[in-house]
C-alpha cells in the first residue's frame, strides 16, 4: 500500500541553503516521513532548473526537497514559479499545503488543486497585512478578486499563532485552528557539559558576570539600539551583553559600541549553527524586542537551553512564553521597565531557576516538532 503523500509549497522569494538546520518546512516533513508519510517541499532555489534532493529522515516515509527557479515581482517583492504546476502535475498527491494565504503562488496552487479535486490547506504565520503603497494596493485587489474563491477552495486552515487565526478569521475563513511551529531536537545537541564549555575565555566574559544574549539579524524591526540602550543603562552591573548576528545595523551597533565604551557589549557577528549551544548553555537571560515576529524560532531555541526569554508583545514570542512562568512578555519597549524586569530576575536566584526549568518544559512537552507532526497527523491527515 502506498504511503500518504503531501506536498508543501513555500512560496517565499528567500533562498533557503542546503542542509538549513531550522526550515519549518523541512522540519514538519522529516517528523512526517517518521510516521510514514512521503513529503515533497517546493522552495525557491538559486537553480536554472528544477532540482530535487532527498532529505535525511527516519522513518518509512519520504523527504523530498523540491527546488525551482524563480523570479520576483519588484513591486510587491512576491515569488514565481514558472514551472512549479508542472512539477505538481508530475506526482499524485492526497494533500496540498500552502503558505500564506494572499501570495499569488498559493492562488495558483490552490486553483489547480481544486480542478484536480486534490484538499488542499494553508498555513499562515503573518497577522497583519503588509506595508506600502504597492502591497496595499495589492491586498486590496487580492480581497476584492481573489479571497472569496480562495477560502472556498481550501479545504483546511491552520495559523502558526493564535494573532494569525485572528488575522484570517477577520478575512472571512472559517475557524482557523492553532498548530504552533516546532523545534528540531537533533540540531541542538545536549551532550557538551558546561564545564566543557570555554566560551567565556573565548570572549573574556568575568567569571562573576551574568550573561545575557541576542541572536538574530541586526535590523530595524528587532530594535538593535533599544538593546543597545538597555547595555548602556547597565555598564557598571556586572553584565555582558552577547549580541550575535549581522546585517544592515552591524556597523552602525559596533560604532554605538565605540562612542559608548561599551566594554560590557560582545559584538561577534554571526556564529555557525554549531557554535550556538555553547552560547545558549553560559546565557542567564535572552532579549527579543522585535517590532514583528510571525513565531520567532530563536526563542524556542533559547528555552530548550532553559534560557528564559524576555520579549516585547508580538505574536509568536506572545504564543510561546506564559508570562513568569517561562519567560516574560512586556507590553512595549519602555526601556525602564526592561531594565528592572531584568535585574529583578538576575537578583532572584530562586525566580530565575524556575523560569529556566519551565522554560526548557515547555519545548520538551509541546514545541518539537515531533509533537507537532503528530498533531498534524490526528488533526489534518486523518481528520
Amino acid at each position: 500500500m502506498k504511503n500518504y503523500k503531501l506536498a508543501i509549497v513555500r512560496p517565499d522569494g528567500n533562498v533557503i541553503p542546503k542542509g538549513f538546520y531550522n526550515s519549518q518546512e523541512l522540519g514538519l516533513a522529516q517528523q512526517l516521513a517518521a510516521l510514514n508519510i512521503d513529503v515533497d517541499v517546493y522552495y525557491a532555489g538559486n537553480v536554472n532548473k528544477v532540482t530535487s534532493t532527498l532529505v535525511d529522515s527516519q522513518g518509512e516515509g519520504v523527504v523530498t526537497l523540491i527546488e525551482l527557479p524563480f523570479y520576483i515581482i519588484p513591486l510587491i517583492q512576491q515569488a514565481i514559479f514558472p514551472q512549479l504546476l508542472t512539477e505538481l502535475k508530475k506526482r499524485t498527491y492526497d494533500l496540498i499545503q500552502v503558505n500564506e494565504y494572499n501570495d499569488l503562488i498559493c492562488n495558483q496552487v490552490v486553483n489547480y488543486a481544486h480542478k484536480k479535486n486534490i484538499p488542499t490547506i494553508v498555513y499562515q504565520g503573518m497577522y497583519k497585512n503588509m506595508s506600502g503603497r504597492f502591497n496595499e494596493l495589492y491586498t486590496a485587489f487580492h480581497n476584492t478578486f481573489l479571497l472569496k474563491g480562495f477560502i472556498k477552495k481550501t479545504s483546511n486552515t491552520l495559523t502558526k499563532t493564535k494573532a494569525a487565526a485572528d488575522f484570517l478569521a477577520a478575512k472571512g475563513f472559517n475557524n482557523p485552528q492553532v498548530l504552533p511551529v516546532g523545534l528540531d531536537l537533533q540540531a541542538f545537541p545536549e551532550n557538551q557539559s558546561i564545564q566543557e564549555n570555554n566560551t567565556r575565555q573565548k570572549y573574556s566574559i568575568p567569571e562573576s558576570h551574568k550573561i545575557i544574549i541576542y541572536v538574530g539579524n541586526f535590523e530595524k524591526r528587532r530594535n538593535i539600539n533599544f538593546l543597545l540602550d538597555i547595555a548602556t543603562t547597565c555598564k557598571d552591573d556586572n553584565i555582558t551583553f552577547l549580541f550575535i548576528g549581522e546585517g544592515v545595523l552591524y556597523s552602525e551597533a559596533q560604532q554605538i559600541k565605540k562612542e559608548q565604551q561599551l566594554n560590557n557589549v560582545i559584538l561577534p557577528g554571526r556564529l555557525p549553527q554549531k557554535e550556538l549551544p555553547t552560547i545558549y548553555q553560559i546565557a542567564d537571560l535572552f532579549l527579543l524586542a522585535s517590532d514583528y515576529e510571525i513565531y520567532g524560532m530563536v526563542v524556542l531555541e533559547a528555552m530548550f537551553y532553559s534560557v528564559p526569554v524576555i520579549s516585547n508583545n508580538t505574536a509568536g514570542p506572545a504564543s510561546i512564553i506564559n508570562t513568569y512562568i517561562n519567560g516574560v512578555i512586556i507590553d512595549d519597549l519602555e526601556k525602564e521597565q526592561w531594565i528592572n524586569t531584568i535585574k529583578d530576575l538576575l537578583n532572584d536566584s530562586d525566580a530565575l531557576s524556575s523560569l529556566k526549568a519551565k522554560a526548557k518544559e515547555k519545548i520538551i512537552n509541546e514545541l518539537t516538532w515531533e509533537k507537532i507532526a503528530q498533531l498534524y497527523l490526528n488533526n489534518v491527515i486523518k481528520k
